[in-house]
């Protein structure tokens, strides 16, 4: 057996092993076969996974990477590289048994089938109603893993269950509009079932959980360090901290430029206001907004020829679901599934609790930045592309610095060629940059323990004006995420040194389509092996436009090369002389 040929088997084996031990993967893919399913939620079964990715990491690493072809021989580093990852937030993170995450899970189990077209919605139903039945065993199951409990993991779950209601009730009026009577009765006992569940799990963890929870969710400046090299991030927390330092003094000073521009000698602040006072009267008319956004957005990425859209991709503006908006203040995006003919993706886009609380975040100078990133070309562009790699392990890709780096480049690209470019968008822009330098310093401090939550929501409030409220849910996000919120400007970073690198390499054959279709369609990898990517890829678009100036060579040639007279000799002519045939004298008769 060939090395490419043990590759090709391990890598199935794999998918296949995890998507069967996971149906909310399963699900979230576009592989439909276990959606009836919810998945162990025990400590042996999180046990379990720890030794079967070890197995595999093993096995991977005998692969002669050497013995397979340039496209393969980088799955083959991210099948490592994605198992390594897996392993440290496993072994080492372990949020499994600091956060109570049955609430989230429950959710997003539910509204995964629910959201996708792949079937009737009768049969989706069904689906939906079997796993509704197997949730309160999931609950139960899944108390046994919280041996670590973390005080601020512990309160966001008891808001998502607070939330959960809410979108269970939604869920009821789909059936009944949808399921006949006596499917229906079973449908809503199902979901009382779980309410019931909930509202037990609720009381444990407020009565036994809460009381002995450890106040710590820091993970210290060693295990972060480790996240970093392993995600390939080659910055120490120190250097990370004075380069957010340094863009933030440099996007202030910006800011402050483009303020003047807008009203002059007003303060950032007056101009920000000025900015957050214009946006849509109501929610309704923001969602309207967001989706003629979405549109001007997708026609700009065909008219700039920006990149190749895929086909059959589709995406819905909708309100956030309730029960993430404790944590997604402003907007978010839900890919489409990768094997899904349908290519359905969904921009959130989250109300306030209060009608204008929230209302000054979606403002008209923001909105289309927004779209940008979430929808075209940043996060739906870059996904949709990314499904339709065939590779069976880039399925499980997604290095942030790639995505997030990516959504947060498109906003910059699009204002360098001329979408929505005015002074009050540019200024929404920079504040957005504002925000994500603020990221990096938080990130750091608040991992390392150089900052508590509570600063890091003051810090993120004062620094970029965000309301209380949206600070504190973005903080609570961030706490549980090591290392992700300092993807955003980092990964932009790194992805204009690549395309700086791509560009030495291709010189004047170099075009931004060739880089971004590149980049979207090689799926999420880490930028080292993005890379490595485009080293072949280079190499293979510059042959190939090498053939083609050569062939056109010799076409020119062909077309300038005077061709020869060939000079035929013409058969003699005829004689015009008629000639008259003889008779052959006639025999004399013989007499009888």
């Amino acid at each position: 057996m060939t090395d490419l040929t043990k590759f090709d088997a391990l890598e199935k084996e794999l998918f296949n092993t995890l998507t069967k031990r996971d149906p909310i993967l399963s699900s979230s893919l576009g592989l439909h076969q276990y959606d009836d399913k919810m998945p162990d939620g025990s400590v042996e079964k999180e046990l379990e996974d720890i030794r079967i990715l070890n197995k595999y990491l093993r096995e991977f690493s005998k692969i002669n990477i050497k013995k397979l072809s340039p496209h393969r021989a980088i799955d083959l580093e991210l099948a490592i590289h994605t198992i390594k990852i897996w392993l440290f937030e496993k072994e080492e993170l372990r949020y499994w048994e600091s956060s109570p995450e049955a609430p989230e899970l429950i959710g997003i189990s539910i509204f995964q089938v629910l959201s996708r077209n792949y079937a009737p919605l009768t049969q989706r139903l069904k689906s939906i109603h079997k796993r509704l039945e197997q949730i309160p065993h999931y609950i139960k199951k899944s108390r046994e893993k919280l041996r670590s409990p973390i005080k601020q993991f512990v309160e966001d779950e008891l808001e998502t269950i607070t939330r959960l209601p809410g979108f269970f009730n939604n869920l009821k009026d789909i059936a009944r509009e949808n399921l006949l009577k006596t499917p229906y009765y079973n449908f809503h006992r199902s979901i009382e079932r779980v309410h019931d569940a909930l509202e037990d799990y609720s009381n444990w963890l407020i009565i036994d959980v809460l009381p002995t929870c450890r106040e710590d969710f820091v993970i210290g400046e060693k295990k972060f360090e480790k996240l970093l090299k392993l995600r390939g991030i080659d910055k120490t927390p120190r250097e990370l901290i004075k380069f957010g330092d340094d863009e933030l003094t440099h996007l202030q000073e910006k800011l402050k430029q483009l303020g003047r521009q807008i009203k002059r000698r007003s303060s950032v602040e007056d101009v920000r206001e000025l900015i957050r006072s214009k946006h849509p009267k109501t929610f309704e008319d923001v969602l309207k907004y967001m989706r003629d956004s979405v549109q001007k957005a997708r026609q700009f990425v065909i008219r700039s020829d920006f990149a190749k859209l895929p086909s059959n991709e589709n995406l819905y503006v909708i309100e956030t679901p309730s029960f993430m908006r404790h944590t997604t203040p402003f907007a978010a995006y839900w890919p489409p599934a990768k094997f899904e003919e349908k290519q359905d993706g969904y921009y959130f886009v989250t109300p306030g609790d209060s009608e204008n609380e929230r209302l000054k975040e979606h403002n008209y100078a923001s909105m289309h930045n927004t779209t940008i990133h979430e929808a075209y070309p940043g996060h739906h562009l870059q996904l949709t592309c990314a499904n339709t790699n065939k590779s069976l392990i880039r399925a499980f890709a997604d290095a942030t610095e790639t995505v997030e780096g990516w959504a947060h480049y498109c906003e910059e690209q699009a204002k360098e060629l001329g979408f929505d470019d005015t002074p009050e968008a540019r200024f929404a822009q920079t504040l957005d940059m504002v925000w994500r330098a603020a990221r990096i310093i938080i990130d750091v401090k608040l991992h390392t323990g150089a900052m508590t939550a509570r600063e890091a929501m003051e810090f993120l409030a004062d620094t970029t004006g965000m309301e209380w409220s949206a600070a504190e849910a973005e903080i609570r996000r961030y706490t549980k995420s090591p290392t992700y919120q300092l993807s955003y400007l980092i990964g932009k970073e790194l992805i204009k040194d690549l395309k700086r690198y791509v560009r030495s390499k291709m010189k004047e054959k170099f075009t931004d389509l060739f880089f971004h279709n590149t980049f979207l369609y090689a799926g999420s990898l880490p930028i080292d092996l993005m890379r490595k990517e485009f080293d072949w890829k280079i190499e293979e678009e510059l042959t190939k436009k090498e053939r083609k100036r050569k062939t056109k060579i010799e076409r020119t040639k062909t077309r300038e090369t005077p061709s020869r007279k060939i000079v035929r000799k013409k058969p003699p002519a005829k004689s015009r002389r008629k000639v008259v045939k003889r008779r052959p004298p006639r025999k004399p008769k013989k007499k009888k």
